[in-house]
This record gives structure tokens, sequence and C-alpha cells, in this order.
């Protein structure tokens, strides 16, 4: 690949990407609809699992481990 089309690529993909501000918005959102889902389903490990990645995008690394700890301890407690 020539360095022209490396770049030209490049500018291609980004053009596909959010805007930093745009992509913090959608991570936001995403939560709030997760945590309105957990109020009314009840906590899903899937669901809190979910939101765990999502806090873990935003960059809230206490809040995704929380989230992740809670995920595990409530499949483990299904399982028994």
């Amino acid at each position: 690949m020539a360095h022209g089309d490396e770049a030209g690529l490049r500018k291609d993909i980004a053009d596909l990407l959010p805007e930093p501000g745009e992509r913090h918005a959608q991570l936001l959102l995403q939560r709030a609809q997760l945590t309105e889902k957990l109020a009314i389903t009840g906590l899903q490990p899937w669901l809190v699992l979910d939101r765990a990645h999502i806090y873990h995008e935003l960059g809230y690394a206490d809040l995704a481990a929380a989230d992740a700890y809670l995920a595990l301890t409530l499949a483990e407690t299904g399982l028994d």
C-alpha cells in the first residue's frame, strides 16, 4: 500500500468515527438507558456488565470495577 493510500484510508476511517464529544454523549445516553432498564427489570448480570463496559469507555475505572464485580456476584449467586 502506498503512503498516500494509507493516509487516505486513515482519513476515510476517521470520517466514520464520531467526534470525541459526540462519542462521550452517546456513552452517557447508553449508561442512562441501561440504568433505567436495570431499575425496571431488576439487576441482570449481563446488563450490569454492559454498564461496566460503558463506565470503562468513559474512563470511570472505579465505577467500571464496581459494576463488573456486581455482575460477577449476581452471576455466581444465580448459579447456586
